[in-house]
């Protein structure tokens, strides 16, 4: 019995960036914000502060980066950037590390008070995103009943142990001999 069937899917698929915003990379800065969210980092070489977050902070890109989806871009702002960069953003800066979310409207939200941990960063974004999802793993789960069918009557060859075939061997060559010699005795008579 042969089956025909037609699945259609809309996937919407909605991009997680990192970006870093250095000297001479500042219209990287223009063309995010108020088209994505934001969660932004501004940072200074040198920093005590930035240098002991910043292995939680590429943690929490790769995390973001790899396991959700969403329309958000994590960005990197060096503060060599400051005085170049034409955005009221920009002000809020007082410090290092500075660390908020940019709505998609280009509007400055919520600062981040939390602890400068990835776990702590994850959350903020989770609570404070409507966009980012955690990714779903897709299983081939999906199988069409007359191919099932004909795949459970195929049974699978059992692979056996060199122990196992050893044994057959021995067993083969020892009634083979068994043989020559009940015929061995058989002419003799």
């Amino acid at each position: 019995m042969l089956y025909n069937i037609t699945i259609k899917i809309n996937i919407t698929i909605m991009y997680m960036k990192k970006i870093d915003i250095m000297q001479g990379k500042e219209n990287l800065f223009y063309s995010e914000v108020g088209k994505h969210s934001i969660f932004v980092k501004f940072y200074m070489d040198g920093c005590p502060h930035c240098e002991n977050m910043k292995q939680d902070w590429i943690d929490l890109e790769n995390e973001l980066l790899n396991n959700y989806s969403g329309d958000l871009t994590v960005m990197s702002v060096n503060a060599r950037t400051l005085n170049t960069l034409k955005s009221p953003l920009t002000s809020q800066v007082n410090g290092f590390p500075t660390i908020f979310m940019i709505e998609r409207d280009g509007s400055k939200g919520l600062d981040f008070q939390g602890e400068r941990t990835k776990d702590d960063m994850l959350k903020f974004v989770l609570e404070n995103t409507k966009d980012v999802k955690k990714n779903v793993a897709f299983q081939n789960s999906m199988i069409i009943p007359a191919v099932t069918n004909k795949m459970n009557k195929r049974k699978p060859k059992k692979h056996k142990s060199k122990k196992h075939k050893t044994k057959k061997l021995k067993s083969k060559i020892n009634n083979s001999r068994k043989r020559k010699s009940s015929k061995s005795k058989k002419s003799k008579k």
